[in-house]
C-alpha cells in the first residue's frame, strides 16, 4: 500500500465533491449578484431608491453560505488526514500476528491453531474439525471449559485415524455433548502481508490467503 493510494481514494469521496461542486455554484451565484445588484442601482427610480438593508441582508445570506461549504471542505479535509494517519499506522501490523473473528483457521507444517470464546461456560466440549468441503476430519475433547475467556487450541494436523492431513484451511465448530455449545465466537491467527484501504476501511491481507477488517483484531504479537 503506498501513500497516495490512500490520498487518492480521499480525494474521490463523495462529501469532497459536493463542496467543491457547492463552492464553484456559490462563487456564479456571487457573480450574477453582484451584476444585478449594479444593475439595480444604476437603473433604480431616484425618487424611490432601494433600501439598502436588503443587499445587505442577501450578502450576509451569501457570505453564511460560504462559510459554511468552507467549513465543510475543512472538516473533509481533516477526514482525509485523519483517514490516512489510520491506515498508515496499519502498516506497523506487516509481518506481525493478529487474531482475528473467524471460523476458519490455516494448518500449515502439521499445527493448525483456533480460538474460542464460550459466553458462558460448559462442560463436555468438543470441538469438530472440518476440512474445504465440509466434511469432519477430527474431534477434539476440550472437557469443562469456562466462559468469557479466550481458549487457545492446537491441533496436530492428524484426522481420527492418526493420518497426517494436507495443509491447509479449515473449519471448527463447538458442542457439548451430542448438543449445540452454545453462544460462542472463534477466532483464528495469521500474519498480516499487507494492508489495503478502500472504502473508508482498512483491510489487512492475512497468510492462507484470507483477509480481515483491521477493526476486528482482538490482539497482535
Amino acid at each position: 500500500m503506498s501513500v497516495s493510494s490512500v490520498a487518492a481514494s480521499n480525494a474521490g469521496l463523495p462529501g469532497a465533491a459536493a463542496s467543491d461542486s457547492a463552492l464553484s455554484s456559490l462563487a456564479n451565484d456571487y457573480t450574477t449578484f453582484i451584476n444585478l445588484l449594479v444593475a439595480q442601482v444604476k437603473y433604480q427610480d431616484p425618487l424611490e431608491p432601494m433600501e439598502s438593508t436588503e443587499f445587505v441582508s442577501q450578502i450576509a445570506q451569501l457570505t453564511q453560505v460560504e462559510q459554511s461549504v468552507l467549513s465543510n471542505q475543512h472538516m473533509e479535509a481533516l477526514r482525509s488526514q485523519l483517514a490516512m494517519s489510520g491506515a498508515l499506522s496499519e502498516t506497523a501490523l506487516i509481518g506481525r500476528n493478529v487474531t482475528v473473528p473467524t471460523d476458519q483457521f490455516v494448518l500449515s507444517d502439521g499445527v493448525g491453531r483456533f480460538v474460542f470464546e464460550l459466553e458462558s461456560s460448559a462442560t463436555d466440549l468438543t470441538a469438530t474439525i472440518r476440512d474445504s468441503a465440509g466434511r469432519p476430519v477430527r474431534q477434539i475433547a476440550l472437557g469443562a471449559v469456562d466462559g468469557g475467556a479466550l481458549t487457545d487450541v492446537a491441533w496436530d494436523g492428524r484426522d481420527a485415524a492418526g493420518n497426517v492431513l494436507a495443509d491447509g484451511n479449515y473449519t471448527v465448530t463447538l458442542s457439548v455433548g451430542t448438543g449445540s455449545a452454545g453462544a460462542y465466537s472463534t477466532y483464528a491467527s495469521g500474519t498480516v502481508l499487507g494492508v489495503d484501504y478502500s472504502d473508508g476501511e482498512t483491510v489487512l491481507r492475512l497468510s492462507g490467503g484470507r483477509t480481515a477488517s483491521a477493526a476486528d483484531v482482538i490482539r497482535a504479537s
